[in-house]
C-alpha cells in the first residue's frame, strides 16, 4: 500500500447495500479511503461538505429519486466540485448509454457486476491522470496560443495556408495537435483529437484532460460514418484519425 494511495479519497453511490459493501471493503483495503451514499441527494451533501477532499466519485445510473446521469450533471454544474472525477457502474453497455454517460459529464463507465480490481485500477488511473494532464494542458495551452498569436494577424485563408506550413514541419502528433487547435480556437471551437496507430491511440484536447469515457465514445463513434452527431457534438472521422467538436455551431454545420 503507497501512501499517495491511502490520500485517495472517494465516494461510493448506489442504492445496493451488498455492492457498496464489497467495493468498500475492497478499496480500503487497497488504500483508499471510502465513504459511501445510497442515492444522489445524499451523495450531493457528501460533497458540499468534502468537495476539496473527495478526488472520485463512484455511481450507479439506475437509482431512485435522482439517477447517476443526474447526478453527474448536478456536480459538473457546480463550480466548487465540478472537477471531481466520475465514473458510472451499469449493466447498460450500449453506445447510447455511454453516450448520455459522456453528455452528463462522466469520466468513466465501468460494466456491472463490477470486478473490484478493475475499479481500482481506473480510480488509480483516473486521479493519476487528472494531475498529470492538467499539468500537460498547461503547457499545452502555452503552445496553442503561442501557434494561435502567430496566426491571428492574418485572415482565415491565411491561418488556412499557415496550419498547412506549419503541420508539414511537425515531427510527431504531439507537435500536430496544438497546430490543428490554433485553427479551431480561431473559429471559438473545442475539440478532441483522436490519432489511431497500429501502436496505439492517442488522445488530445483543446480544453482540458481527455477522459477515458471520452476517448471510448469517440473509438465507438468512428464507426458510425464520415460524420456523427449526438446532441450539439459532432464526430469527424477518417481511417486514421477522429475530430470531435464539442459545441458545434448550428450555424456554420453543413452537411
Amino acid at each position: 500500500m503507497s501512501n499517495s494511495a491511502a490520500l485517495k479519497k472517494v465516494l461510493i453511490v448506489d442504492d445496493d447495500p451488498t455492492t457498496v459493501t464489497t467495493i468498500k471493503c475492497y478499496l480500503e483495503n487497497a488504500g483508499f479511503e471510502v465513504d459511501t451514499a445510497n442515492e444522489g441527494k445524499q451523495a450531493i451533501e457528501k460533497l458540499e461538505n468534502k468537495s476539496n477532499e473527495l478526488m472520485a466519485v463512484v455511481s450507479d445510473v439506475n437509482m431512485p429519486v435522482m439517477n447517476g446521469y443526474e447526478l453527474c450533471r448536478s456536480i459538473r454544474a457546480n463550480s466548487i466540485h465540478s472537477h471531481v472525477p466520475f465514473i458510472f457502474v451499469s449493466a447498460n453497455t450500449s453506445l447510447e448509454d455511454k453516450l448520455e454517460g459522456y453528455a452528463a459529464g462522466g469520466d468513466d463507465y465501468v460494466t456491472k457486476p463490477v470486478e473490484p480490481e478493475e475499479l481500482a485500477l481506473k480510480l488509480n488511473q483516473i486521479i493519476d491522470k487528472y494531475s498529470s494532464e492538467n499539468k500537460l494542458n498547461a503547457r499545452l495551452q502555452e503552445s496553442q496560443k503561442a501557434a494561435f498569436q502567430a496566426m491571428s494577424y492574418t485572415s482565415q485563408l491565411g491561418q488556412v495556408l499557415q496550419f498547412v506550413q506549419n503541420s508539414m514541419i511537425a515531427h510527431s502528433l504531439e507537435e500536430l495537435a496544438p497546430i490543428i487547435f490554433a485553427v479551431t480556437n480561431g473559429f471559438s471551437l473545442h475539440c478532441v483529437l483522436q490519432f489511431r496507430r497500429s501502436d496505439g491511440v492517442s488522445d488530445f484536447s483543446s480544453t482540458g484532460p481527455v477522459t477515458p469515457l471520452e476517448s471510448n465514445v469517440i473509438e465507438m463513434a468512428c464507426t458510425k460514418g464520415r460524420i456523427y452527431d449526438f446532441a450539439a457534438r459532432t464526430v469527424f472521422n477518417h481511417e486514421d484519425f477522429s475530430l470531435l467538436i464539442k459545441n458545434m455551431p448550428v450555424e456554420r454545420y453543413i452537411g
